[in-house]
């Protein structure tokens, strides 16, 4: 049984955790083809989860594209995948900063982008919700981040700087237009199938990540407050298991 069917039927995490190995359940090696056939019924998944959970907000009158406070946010709910132009996007990227993870090639190809942070028109507001949020990629901004890096390893050292962090998203509190941490992001270059996401609370990987997600409705902060308002349980029913 291949790899992809083996997915689809119902192994999700061992699948992944196979490929993060690198070899099979069988300690065989996993062919280039097995690995991105996986990773793209993943996040074909993916991306109808994120279209599911933005209708049955919309239909409940939640506000995408600003903060809990009201300001805009620069972009929101799913930049919806082209493949032509994210292939010419990643490319451009892994010429710039090196490999990435095929995780993460797969969502931008997929997906594109997400950012569920938003409100609801009557001022309800979901402070510390944690909102879903992986921001599409900008090569203009990456390469003036790369740039500022590798002046920062001229000056102090590649030891003091240690590696290139690639930003996918602001942490839980500036998702509430409040000052906090670091930003979510990726250690780069990295060739492997998926890796770690640094400065994320849940201290998982990044398709983990998106699971973990998914089995909040979008809002994997409401797992820490104790409480949940009841729209979770609808946004979060039958969605897509990854």
């Amino acid at each position: 049984m291949t790899l992809l069917n083996r997915y689809i039927g119902g192994e999700h995490k061992a699948v992944w955790a196979e490929l993060l190995a690198g070899v099979d359940k069988d300690r065989q090696p996993i062919a280039d083809a097995d690995a991105e056939a996986v990773a793209s019924e993943t996040m074909r998944r993916v991306r109808a989860n994120i279209e599911t959970i933005a209708a049955r907000l919309s239909a409940t009158g939640y506000e995408f594209g600003v903060y809990p406070d009201g300001e805009p946010i620069p972009f929101s709910v799913a930049t919806l995948g082209d493949t032509d132009a994210a292939d010419d996007k990643t490319r451009a990227f892994t010429q710039l900063v090196g490999a990435l993870p095929l995780s993460l090639r797969a969502f931008y190809r997929h997906v594109g982008g997400v950012c569920l942070a938003g409100r609801y028109g009557d001022g309800e507001t979901w402070q510390g919700a944690d909102a879903l949020w992986v921001e599409p990629l900008d090569t203009d901004y990456i390469a003036e981040q790369f740039a500022d890096w590798e002046n920062n390893v001229a000056e102090y050292g590649a030891e003091e700087m240690g590696a290139f962090m690639f930003e996918f998203a602001p942490d839980d509190l500036h998702k509430d237009n409040i000052s906090g941490g670091a930003p979510y992001g990726i250690e780069l270059p990295q060739g492997a199938a998926d890796a770690f996401v640094a400065n994320e609370w849940h201290g998982t990987t990044f398709v983990d990540y998106l699971r973990i997600c998914f089995r909040w409705g979008g809002f994997p902060g409401f797992a820490r407050e104790g409480s949940m308002p009841p729209q979770i349980a609808v946004l979060r029913e039958s969605l897509l298991p990854i």
